[in-house]
């Protein structure tokens, strides 16, 4: 997105934390911040303390330690700014970018990725008493309340800021951008990857690995099918907190039909989806999607022309408005297998239908430049 408003000559700056835990090659900086350019705009990294996983408690210590570093030093990363953007899910970073919007008289707009404290409620099992859902339920409450405007990823978000009584609040949605450009480079995979699923039916899964991705039930699915249909095999590529806790289960369970490789980096991935017949997505079966969904991986899928095999249960499905694939109901090991038996036996034709609408429908929603354009005109509506 910011590449996409530099193009549109908008002088942009990124401020992120220089490190977190999805990081392949953080970047290691010597002071309190640097600054440098990337494609047409500025980046600005404030220093940030190294942590191991998302449970880490310093992590929680580095969403203070970001607005501070931010508060002190933002005049040094550019020209005052007009309009300040905060993304989430780090709630306590809006404290940072209304301190900034506030000091520069600048509109202020957040831009929800991620529903904290509720996804943190509901899926990870946090009571609305503890302390710390508690101070996060206060600013986000705040953050409604002072932002000039609201945009999320998620189609139905608007739904939500009725719900928390924000009828009136100026809403934008603006899916995940891509550029294409980006994802049509296929760069040599590891030599893990040679000869895999030479001559059989793949099934494929790409990103992360835990707790939320549902890839339990792919596993099922797979134990229906080793016997049954053992022309089919999965490949699952990624890393997370539950990939050895899956390594082990494959072994016991002796899924010989299921191989995970290790991540990817970025420049690879359209490699490793080309490996794919079909793509894998699955989710919990949890009332918090009716609000929608806006994974990475899906304009990933999409733009690899594959069919997917979607498992979700919740609202303003992208496979099903693209006609991308098939969806199933979530954490439904029987269905998925089910869906999976019938991409198998469709034509290659109609197979390679399901994948030109989904490259058809990434390109007419989720292009980088049409999603920068959609929002500076958002931007001018609020400024009039």
């Amino acid at each position: 997105m910011a590449k996409g408003l530099a193009e549109s000559g908008v002088d942009t700056t990124l401020v992120c934390a220089n490190f977190n835990h999805k990081l392949h090659s953080p970047r290691m900086i010597k002071g309190a911040y640097d600054v440098d350019l990337s494609d047409g705009f500025k980046v600005a990294r404030v220093k940030v303390k190294k942590y191991s996983s998302s449970f880490n408690k310093i992590r929680i210590f580095n969403w203070f330690l970001f607005v501070f570093r931010l508060l002190v030093h933002y005049r040094k990363f550019g020209e005052r700014p007009t309009v300040v953007i905060c993304s989430s899910p780090s709630l306590v970073a809006f404290l940072g970018a209304w301190g900034v919007a506030r000091l520069s008289k600048a509109k202020l707009i957040f831009d929800v990725r991620d529903i904290w404290p509720l996804t943190l409620r509901v899926l990870g099992g946090y009571s609305k008493r503890n302390p710390l859902i508690f101070l996060l339920s206060k600013i986000e409450h705040f953050a409604y309340a002072s932002s000039d405007g609201v945009m999320s990823n998620l189609k139905n978000f608007s739904s939500y800021l009725s719900e928390q009584g924000f009828t009136k609040k100026p809403f934008c949605w603006v899916p995940n951008s891509v550029d294409f450009d980006g994802l049509a480079v296929k760069s040599k995979l590891p030599e893990e990857f040679k000869g895999l699923g030479a001559g059989k039916f793949v099934v494929g899964y790409a990103g992360s690995i835990g707790a939320n991705d549902a890839l339990e039930y792919l596993l099922d699915a797979a134990a229906i099918l080793r016997h049954e249909a053992p022309e089919i095999y999965f490949v699952i590529v990624g890393k997370g907190q539950y990939l050895e806790k899956f390594r082990e289960r494959i072994d016991k369970d002796g899924l010989s039909n299921v191989i995970f490789t290790g991540p990817v980096q970025k420049d690879q991935v359209s490699s490793a989806l080309a490996l794919f017949d079909v793509c894998y997505l699955g989710w919990l079966d949890d009332d918090i999607y009716r609000f929608g969904v806006s994974p990475n991986k899906i304009p990933d899928y999409f733009y690899a022309a594959k069919p997917v095999l979607h498992s979700y249960s919740g609202a303003s499905d992208p496979v099903e408005l693209a006609s991308a694939g098939i969806t199933v109901s979530a954490e439904n090991a029987k269905l998925i297998a089910d869906g999976i038996k019938t991409l198998r036996s469709m034509s290659k034709v109609e197979c390679e239908q399901l994948g030109v609408n989904g490259r058809q429908f990434a390109i007419d929603n989720y292009e980088y430049k049409a999603l920068s354009g959609r929002l500076l005109d958002y931007i001018g509506g609020l400024s009039a």
